[in-house]
């Protein structure tokens, strides 16, 4: 049994635990600090900055997570909690947003209704001009064949 946890302990890469103290902190910090904040600093920096024995990158990464969630909390804090709306303020809100959507679906069914009356104006257009396209190639014909009977007679 003690052989088998060995070998788990091994394959997640399992390293010895560091005790962050005030001063081991403190150095991370300062790094954290000079390299523009917990938002632009990256572990390789801060491991390359602190040049500290037995600490490692899985370290860095892991007190760096801390300070960034820490630093986001304090930022939460300062914002304040975002002020609750009365019953009657939310009622309002709900019927301003049922009279946009009435709004929207009334412009939505305009829209629809000019799209259909030039649907149907297209239509018509196409059925003119495909009329007048079967006119022009009777008459066309009609001189065609005029000019073929011409050409027969003054051969004659």
């Amino acid at each position: 049994m003690g052989n088998e946890n060995k070998k788990s302990k091994s394959r997640i890469g399992w390293k010895k635990r560091i005790k962050w103290t005030e001063e081991l902190h403190q150095k991370f910090m300062n790094c954290v600090d000079q390299l523009g904040g917990t938002q632009k600093a990256t572990p390789k920096q801060l491991l390359h900055l602190m040049k500290t024995e037995g600490l490692t990158l899985i370290h860095i990464k892991s007190h760096l997570q801390k300070c960034r969630i820490s630093q986001h909390i304090r930022d939460f804090s300062k914002a304040g909690k975002p002020e609750r709306k009365t019953d009657k303020e939310l009622m309002l809100a709900n019927q301003n947003r049922g009279k946009q959507l009435v709004e929207s679906a009334r412009q939505l069914l305009a829209t629809h209704s000019s799209l259909n009356e030039q649907l149907e104006v297209q239509k018509n257009l196409i059925s003119a001009i495909e009329e007048q396209m079967k006119q022009l190639r009777g008459v066309l014909e009609r001189r065609g064949k005029a000019v073929v009977f011409r050409n027969e007679e003054e051969r004659k």
